[in-house]
């Protein structure tokens, strides 16, 4: 298990910290824009919106798209490993709670990751805690699955302002 603290900067930086060390960053253009590149070992992975009306987004290693995720009917953002040899499926939700409070599990519904959002009114800026599991921990690709979570809570919080 692992504890994952991401404090937003100036709203459109998300640095992920792990024991007070950066080991990712989520960072929007401007705030009215829903395509941010994820940042890990100096490495960018472009999130961008795909087809007509933009209901499906996905994570590039360069051109090549390395996940793709979208919400269904019942709110939750389905993510899918392109990969053909990893191919994996994820379930990102909200769970029911006082306060915004996210889960991502695999598709079998074992929980992966906890999330949960401290909005500060001071200073009009979300905080927050993920708590992992260790078989979120065995992924080869957690930083990038932690930071499609940090784009689908910073989602659900733009299109649904009732939450907060």
């Amino acid at each position: 298990m692992a504890i994952y603290k991401i404090f937003s900067e100036n709203r459109k930086t998300f640095p992920v910290n792990e024991e007070e060390k950066t080991v990712a960053s989520l960072n929007y253009s401007s705030w009215f824009v829903i395509d941010p590149d994820l940042v890990i070992n100096e490495k960018t992975y472009p999130i961008r919106q795909k087809g007509r009306f933009g209901l499906t987004i996905e994570l590039l290693d360069g051109t090549e798209p390395m996940y793709s995720f979208a919400m269904n009917w019942k709110g939750q953002i389905i993510i899918n490993a392109l990969d053909t040899v990893l191919q994996r499926d994820y379930v990102f939700k909200q769970k029911v709670s006082l306060r915004p409070h996210y889960k991502l599990s695999d598709k079998n519904g074992i929980e992966l990751l906890d999330i949960e959002a401290h909005f500060k009114i001071s200073s009009l800026k979300f905080e927050y805690t993920v708590n992992t599991t260790d078989a979120f921990e065995a992924l080869p690709d957690k930083l990038i699955l932690l930071g499609i979570q940090l784009h689908c809570i910073n989602y659900y919080i733009s299109v649904t302002p009732s939450i907060m």
